[in-house]
């Protein structure tokens, strides 16, 4: 790619890698090193003219669900009721039923990646691909916090040079 000055690298992330939910820990560390690691990729090989994409798919119906696997024991008394028990239940009950259509992603990402259809003038404008409306909600709200977080802390912050 970066001989033929062209080429585009896709991983596929998760909404999890902006938004990590209680009892994903493991799995959303994992995808937010790979964003980690997927921006400093785009900004090393931009001068070769190769694009690089992160898709953060939210609920797609997939199997990912079904292989959700909880021991015999089930959830710790300490955390049952509370926030992991209550997003375990909340993919429990989504099995089957999640929002998002697999193929119409997979669409969305082909029409990115060669530069056609709905999704085709973004080709080489954007970094991440956000799908489904789950998805951008979650973002949406991350980030609005960000915001929150950077305007509360701005002072204190800033108060921290020589």
């Amino acid at each position: 790619m970066r001989a033929k000055r062209a080429g585009t690298i896709v991983n596929v992330s998760s909404v999890a890698g902006q938004d990590g939910l209680p009892s994903c820990g493991m799995y959303a560390a994992s995808k937010f090193a790979l964003e980690g690691l997927t921006e400093a990729l785009q900004r090393e090989v931009e001068p070769y003219r190769i694009d690089v994409l992160i898709v953060e798919p939210g609920m797609f119906r997939t199997n990912f669900l079904s292989a959700v696997e909880i021991t015999k024991a089930g959830v710790s008394p300490a955390y049952s009721p509370g926030p992991v028990q209550d997003i375990l239940n909340k993919f429990d009950g989504a099995i089957g039923k999640q929002p998002g259509d697999p193929a119409r992603a997979a669409a969305r990402i082909f029409e990115v990646v060669t530069g056609t259809g709905m999704a085709g003038n973004l080709k080489g404008k954007i970094l991440r691909l956000p799908l489904g409306g789950d998805c951008v909600e979650r973002i949406e709200a991350k980030n609005k916090k960000i915001a929150e977080d950077l305007q509360a802390a701005r002072d204190a912050s800033l108060s921290t040079a020589f």
